[in-house]
């Protein structure tokens, strides 16, 4: 086990995350998407971390080395979480500053998937499976404000 695994985990469980929520929040103003992510990044977070801390100990790992491990996927998760929110802050037309948002969880899983399969080509072959994961949060969260007639 390297000492990065914990920030693939965290980066990789976030990102995925944030993609296929951020999807479902196209259509929203900038003030929610933002309140939003924040409130969904923790929800997130705080299982995953739980989550991996009992795998690790289940592993074997000591709980002061667990802890510590899990910390690491916390922090990153709320990296992850501050980089992909912070073009939504700063960039006043939303769909730019959320396709940017998108630009970055996908280079970010891009090269998170190359430093573990060492391979560029395998890589890039996970990125539609990620893409139709948006896309379908997408097409829920359509159907679901037009059933609920609800106007944002």
């Amino acid at each position: 086990m390297t000492s990065i695994e914990p920030i693939i985990f965290g980066a990789d469980e976030q990102l995925v995350t944030l993609s296929a929520v951020l999807a479902g929040y196209l259509s929203f103003p900038k003030k929610k998407i933002i309140i939003a992510l924040i409130i969904m990044a923790f929800s997130n977070a705080l299982p995953d971390c739980l989550s991996y801390y009992h795998e690790k100990i289940n592993d074997g790992i000591n709980k002061k080395k667990a802890i510590k491990m899990t910390t690491i996927v916390f922090l990153t998760e709320v990296i992850s979480t501050l980089i992909i929110i912070t073009p939504i802050i700063f960039i006043n037309d939303t769909k730019t500053s959320i396709l940017i948002s998108y630009s970055f969880i996908f280079l970010i899983l891009l090269f998170i998937n190359y430093y573990k399969d060492k391979n560029i080509v395998e890589s890039l072959e996970k990125m539609p499976v990620y893409f139709s994961i948006g896309f379908i949060i997408w097409v829920i969260s359509k159907m679901a404000q037009k059933y609920f007639k609800i106007d944002i």
